[in-house]
C-alpha cells in the first residue's frame, strides 16, 4: 500500500506557495496559499487553522486539505423547541452542547475539503486524512473531528473515512444553478409562468420600493458598515448561522482573492441598504453572504439581489452560479437546484464513540430535496 508523509503546520507561512497552489483547481479560490493565509491571518482569527500536507515517496505535494478548530453547536441545525430550549440554557451555561470541533473544509462555503494531484489514489488519500485528523485532535485535546463536504458523486471515495470510525451524516443541501442563456431577458423568457410571475413579482416590489442594483469590485473602505449590515442578518438568522464575520474580513476579502470579489449594493436614494458578498471562482460565481441595514424590511431587496447575482453571472460568462446554505425557497424559484452534501463525524470516545454524532444526526434534521420543474427547456431542472 502506497504510505504519504504527513505534516501538520499551524501557519501557511511554513509552506511554499507556488508548491501548494500547484494542486489547486481552477475553481477552488478559497483553497489557494493567498486566501488561506488572508483567513489565517485576518479573516477568520478566531478559528485557528490545521494544514495537512501528504507527500510521496519522492517528497512531491501529492495533496492538502486545510481544518480549522471552531466552536460549533451540536443542535445547529435544529428549531423549535429544542433550538428555544437550548438558546435559554446558553443564557446561563455559554458553552453547552457546543464543543471546538476539528473541522476540514470552508468554513465559509460549502465544497470538498481535499485538493489532490490528478494520479493520486482518493481512496487512499481519504483514509490517510481521517487518521492525520484524529491524530491531531487527539494531541489538541478536541473530541470532535468533521470531515466535509462531500457530494454523492464523492461518496465511492469515502470508503476509508468510515472504516476510519466516522459516521456519515447529512449536511445541509447546497443550491446550485447552471447558467445556459446569453443574456437575462432570455433567463426570464424560459422560466415557466409560474415562477416567472414570483420572481417578476419580487422584483417588481423591489423596483417600486426604489431600489437599484450595483456591482463593485472595490469595496474595503466600505468594510466597517458591510459587516454591520452582515451581522444585522446573522443576528436574526432562523436557519443555520454559524460564521462571526470582522470588519478586516470584509476590508482585505478582495485582496486575499486575488481581485475575484464582487460586491453587490442594493441602493435606495443613492444609498445602500442591502448587499451581497460573490466571488467569481474560475466559472462558478459563489454567493457567500448577505447583509442589510434594516433587517426586517420587506421591501423585495432579497429578490433584487438573487436576480442581480444570476445576472451577474450571465454577464461574465460563467457556467455556474452556487447560492449557498439555507432559504431554499427563493432560490429554487429562481430556478436552482438543491444538491445533497455529505459530512463525516467522529467522536473520540470510547462509551460515546458512535452514541454522539447519531445523537447530532438525530437532532439536526435537514430538508428534503426538492427539484422543481422551473425551466421551459426540455434540458433544464
Amino acid at each position: 500500500m502506497l504510505m504519504y508523509r504527513i505534516t501538520v503546520h499551524n501557519s501557511l507561512q511554513d509552506i511554499d506557495e507556488s508548491e501548494w497552489d500547484s494542486i489547486v483547481p481552477l475553481e477552488n479560490a478559497f483553497h489557494g496559499h493567498r486566501a488561506q493565509l488572508f483567513f489565517e491571518q485576518e479573516g477568520l482569527v478566531n478559528w485557528p487553522p490545521r494544514y495537512f500536507c501528504f507527500r510521496n515517496e519522492q517528497g512531491e505535494l501529492v495533496a492538502h486539505a486545510t481544518a480549522y478548530l471552531i466552536p460549533t453547536s451540536l443542535v445547529i441545525f435544529s428549531s423549535g423547541i429544542v433550538r428555544s430550549v437550548v438558546d435559554w440554557i446558553r443564557t446561563f451555561w455559554p458553552a453547552f452542547l457546543q464543543p471546538t470541533m476539528l473541522e476540514c473544509g470552508c468554513p465559509i462555503s460549502p465544497g470538498n475539503p481535499v485538493c489532490v494531484r490528478g494520479d493520486v489514489d482518493r481512496k487512499l488519500l481519504l483514509k490517510a486524512l481521517a487518521k492525520a485528523a484524529d491524530m491531531e485532535a487527539s494531541k489538541t485535546n478536541v473530541k470532535f473531528v468533521v470531515i466535509r463536504d462531500f457530494e454523492d458523486n464523492d461518496l465511492p471515495f469515502t470508503q476509508g473515512i468510515t472504516e476510519s470510525g466516522y459516521i456519515q451524516i447529512a449536511n445541509l443541501p447546497t443550491t446550485l444553478l447552471q447558467i445556459r442563456w446569453g443574456n437575462f431577458e432570455a433567463y426570464l423568457k424560459d422560466l415557466r409562468t409560474k415562477y416567472r410571475a414570483k420572481v417578476r413579482r419580487g422584483m417588481t416590489i423591489a423596483l417600486r420600493a426604489g431600489l437599484t442594483t450595483k456591482v463593485r469590485d472595490v469595496f474595503a473602505e466600505s468594510a466597517e458598515d458591510l459587516v454591520r449590515e452582515w451581522q444585522n442578518v446573522h443576528d436574526h438568522a432562523d436557519e443555520y448561522a454559524r460564521e462571526e464575520l470582522t470588519t478586516e474580513f470584509y476590508a482585505g476579502i478582495g485582496q486575499g482573492l486575488d481581485g475575484r470579489c464582487r460586491l453587490i449594493e442594493v441602493l435606495q436614494d443613492g444609498q445602500r441598504v442591502a448587499h451581497a458578498l460573490a466571488v467569481i471562482d474560475g466559472r462558478l460565481l459563489r454567493w457567500l453572504f448577505f447583509g442589510r441595514k434594516k433587517p426586517m424590511d420587506r421591501d423585495g431587496a432579497y429578490f433584487l439581489v438573487i436576480s442581480a447575482v444570476v445576472r451577474l453571472a450571465i454577464e461574465e460568462q460563467l457556467a455556474t452560479v452556487e447560492m449557498g446554505l439555507t432559504t431554499y425557497s427563493p432560490k429554487t424559484d429562481f430556478g436552482a437546484e438543491m444538491i445533497p452534501l455529505w459530512v463525516f463525524v467522529r467522536f473520540r470516545g470510547t462509551i460515546l464513540g458512535k452514541a454522539l454524532p447519531l445523537f447530532v444526526k438525530f437532532f439536526n434534521p435537514v430538508p428534503q430535496i426538492r427539484q422543481r420543474k422551473v425551466f421551459r427547456s426540455t434540458h433544464s431542472s
